[in-house]
């Protein structure tokens, strides 16, 4: 936990935006990747258990990863109920063939989904950048390597739910709560709840690493107007955790970390650095901090103050 990006000095508990004087712009209609929300579909088999891990993440927007995705039916379901931008991993080329072709019938395909060769033991990402990683099992990994590398790709407040389904479990090789238990201990796992619910589960959530700040106030960073803040992980060497727009800049400083977010406000300065405020309202934008998924964009009703204040779950219009 000490190699953290610039874009990530913000905490990881998922924010509940609280914007007064704001109108929601297109949030039911848009998902975090810009494409269509999913359309109501009819439950399959795999419904109520990605309904029970829908409801364990607290969230259905970002990066979700399904390592040993088989057929892809998980990962397709997860497709279906939620707004993930969901990554099918699959070691054995032809199971890969097939997880295409049944993520590529949900519509959304380089959209919304993808799949590509992966697994478990070396996750292709950057460092604690999934909001998901949902495996299921065809037996117990063998030593603690791929339990250490989905540590390393999960972001902080993200969620994995790690284990075995009944209809896996049916299949092959099952395993025990007891034996997953053991697995997770001997690899250094101390928090994380069994569900036998199923199948067996392990839900462990990655929390809030001590010394993680947030950049609250503009050019300032605090309430003191002091540009520093109390983040003790940010260091270098750096590098680019993810890119996204918009590729323009603000009249409003810098961007603001607050609570696993980035928010932008815009409306006010060109390229060129002349000031030309656009004919609408000015736009509030907000990322993921750890991949850069656009999670909610608000218009203002008016142009409100010289810009934003985070506190934790909250937004404030900052008055000249």
């Amino acid at each position: 936990m000490n190699r953290m990006t610039m874009t990530a000095a913000a905490a990881a508990v998922i924010l509940a935006a609280a914007c007064v004087g704001a109108r929601a712009e297109a949030p039911r209609s848009q998902s975090s990747s810009g494409a269509a929300a999913p359309a109501s579909a009819p439950p399959g088999p795999l419904t109520p258990l990605v309904e029970d891990i829908l409801s364990a993440a607290g969230t259905r927007t970002g990066l979700c990863v399904v390592p040993n995705s088989g057929s892809g039916e998980l990962a397709a379901e997860i497709v279906r109920r939620s707004r993930f931008f969901v990554q099918a991993l699959e070691v054995d080329e032809a199971k890969l063939e097939v997880a295409r072709r049944t993520l590529d019938a949900t519509g959304v395909y380089g959209r919304r989904t993808g799949a590509q060769r992966g697994s478990l033991s070396r996750l292709p990402y950057p460092d604690y950048c999934a909001n998901l990683i949902v495996c299921d099992l065809p037996a117990l990994p063998q030593g603690a390597a791929c339990w250490t590398e989905l540590m390393r790709v999960l972001r902080p407040g993200g969620l994995a739910y790690v284990g075995q389904s009944a209809e896996t479990a049916g299949r092959g090789e099952g395993f025990s709560a007891e034996a997953l238990k053991a697995q997770l201990a001997a690899a250094g796992i101390a928090s994380f709840d069994i569900v036998e619910n199923r199948g067996v589960w392990a839900r462990i959530r990655r929390a809030r690493p001590d010394g993680m700040g947030d950049w609250s106030h503009g050019r300032w960073g605090t309430a003191g107007n002091n540009p520093c803040v109390d983040d003790k992980l940010v260091k270098a060497p750096f590098h680019t955790q993810w890119i996204a727009g918009p590729n323009s800049f603000t009249k409003f400083g810098l961007a603001l970390a607050s609570n696993g977010r980035v928010l932008l406000r815009h409306g006010g300065i060109t390229h060129e650095g002349r000031y030309a405020p656009p004919p609408g309202p000015d736009l509030i934008q907000a990322f993921d901090a750890y991949n850069g998924a656009l999670l909610w964009q608000w218009r203002l009703e008016e142009r409100e103050g010289e810009g934003l204040v985070a506190v934790g779950d909250r937004i404030f219009a900052a008055a000249p």
